[in-house]
């Protein structure tokens, strides 16, 4: 296995343990967004983010993430609305 492929075993293994957690109240589901400005060095990074299941309704595939104390989330377009920890680690962007 290469330095990367560990990397990015160990980086699975982190996001499934958090995802296991957030969503075991029921009451949570898993947001990913990817970075869609082509001119970052980031395009293509796609972060997690949790919510609260009463915002499931009103989150639309192509939003914006909402911006928080230490991210921006203008560059950042909702891709996947995940409520179980499969269907999250599915859609994120490992290689990215």
């Amino acid at each position: 296995m290469t330095d990367r492929q560990e990397e990015i075993k160990k980086l699975k293994e982190h996001a499934k343990s958090r995802f296991e957690h957030h969503l075991a109240d029921g009451e949570t589901w898993i947001g990913i967004f990817e970075n869609q400005a082509l001119d970052s060095v980031d395009a293509g990074r796609r972060v997690a983010m949790f919510f609260d299941m009463g915002q499931w309704d009103a989150a639309e595939i192509g939003s914006r993430a909402p911006d928080t104390n230490n991210f921006i989330g203008w560059k950042y377009r909702l891709v996947c609305k995940a409520k179980t920890v499969d269907e999250a680690l599915d859609n994120m962007n490992w290689e990215g």
